[in-house]
C-alpha cells in the first residue's frame, strides 16, 4: 500500500509539472499594465512636445500654446524648457487693456459693423474677456497683445519614478531661465517639487493626470511634433475613456484662435 501510495504521489507530480509547463504564459502578468507608463519615452525626445489636449477644466489664461524642448539629461532627470504665453494681472486683476472701450455685441451686430467701409480690414472676434461677447477687431493677433501677454520660459527638471507593481510617477520641478548661466545650472524659482501620475507613455504621446477624491481626474496629453501631422488614435482614445469627456482640445483650438501661438512657432496662421 505504501508502495501504491508513493507512484500515485510521483505521477501527480509528474502530471502538475507537465499542466505547470502547459499553462506557462497563458495569462499576462499581473504588473504588465506598468510597463505602458514609463515616462522615458518621451522625455528623452529630442525634439518639441505640445500640450495637446487636458481636462475640460483647463484655461488658457493658466497656459497659452504650452511646449517643451529637449535640454539634456543629468543621472536619472531630464531638463526641458516649459514655453508659454499668459496675460499680465494689474492690481490683482487680469489686465483689460485694450479692451475697456470695446462694445460687446452679439455675432450678427459685430459682423455687420465689421463689414462697414470705416472698418476695412478688421473681423469680428470672440472676446474672451470684459464678460464675453463679439468685438471688431483687425485681427486676434493685435487683441492678444492688447491684452499684455508675457512670454514666460522656464526650465523643468523631471525625474521619472517607476515602479514595477504601481503606478509610475514624474517629479517636475520648475527654474527660472538665467541669461548668464547654462539652463541645467539655473536659479531655483519654484520652491517646491509636484508629483504626477503617469496613466500612458511611448514615444509619441505621454498622458498625466491626478485622481480626485470623487474618482475624477484632471489629465493631460503631451504629443510630440511628429503626432500633430499624424493624429494619434490610441493616446486620444486613452485620454478620453481615462479622463472622461468633453476634452479641451488645447493645441488645435489655441492655434486656431491665437495668432500668437503660430507667430512664436516661426510661422503665421
Amino acid at each position: 500500500m505504501t508502495l501504491l501510495r508513493l507512484i500515485c504521489a510521483f505521477y501527480f507530480c509528474i502530471v502538475n509539472a507537465a499542466n505547470g509547463t502547459i499553462d506557462e504564459g497563458k495569462y499576462s502578468d499581473p504588473n504588465e499594465v506598468y510597463c505602458y507608463q514609463d515616462p522615458n519615452m518621451m522625455l528623452r525626445y529630442n525634439g518639441t512636445v505640445r500640450l495637446f489636449r487636458t481636462s475640460s477644466t483647463w484655461s488658457p489664461l493658466r497656459a497659452l500654446c504650452l511646449k517643451s524642448k529637449y535640454i539634456c539629461k543629468n543621472g536619472t532627470s531630464y531638463f526641458r524648457t516649459a514655453e508659454y504665453f499668459t496675460p499680465t494681472k494689474v492690481n490683482g486683476k487680469w489686465s483689460m487693456k485694450g479692451c475697456s472701450n470695446l462694445d460687446n455685441l452679439n455675432e450678427a451686430e459685430t459682423e455687420a459693423k465689421c463689414t462697414t467701409p470705416r472698418h476695412e480690414g478688421f473681423r469680428s472676434a470672440y472676446n474672451p474677456f470684459s464678460g464675453g461677447g463679439y468685438v471688431c477687431v483687425r485681427n486676434l493677433f493685435m487683441l492678444i497683445f492688447q491684452l499684455l501677454v508675457k512670454r514666460k520660459n522656464f526650465t523643468l527638471q523631471i525625474t521619472p519614478l517607476l515602479e514595477r507593481t504601481s503606478q509610475s510617477h514624474i517629479i517636475v520641478k520648475g527654474f527660472e531661465q538665467m541669461p548668464n548661466l547654462p539652463s541645467v545650472f539655473p536659479k531655483p524659482l519654484l520652491g517646491e517639487e509636484h508629483k504626477y501620475p503617469v496613466l500612458f507613455a511611448d514615444t509619441r504621446c505621454l498622458i498625466i493626470g491626478h485622481y480626485g477624491l470623487v474618482g475624477t481626474s484632471f489629465c493631460m496629453l503631451f504629443v510630440t511634433d511628429e503626432a500633430l501631422r499624424h493624429p494619434l488614435r490610441h493616446c486620444n482614445f486613452m485620454l478620453l475613456s481615462l479622463c472622461g469627456t468633453p476634452a479641451y482640445n488645447a493645441y488645435t483650438y489655441e492655434h486656431q484662435h491665437y495668432r500668437i501661438c503660430n507667430e512664436s512657432d516661426g510661422h503665421r496662421a
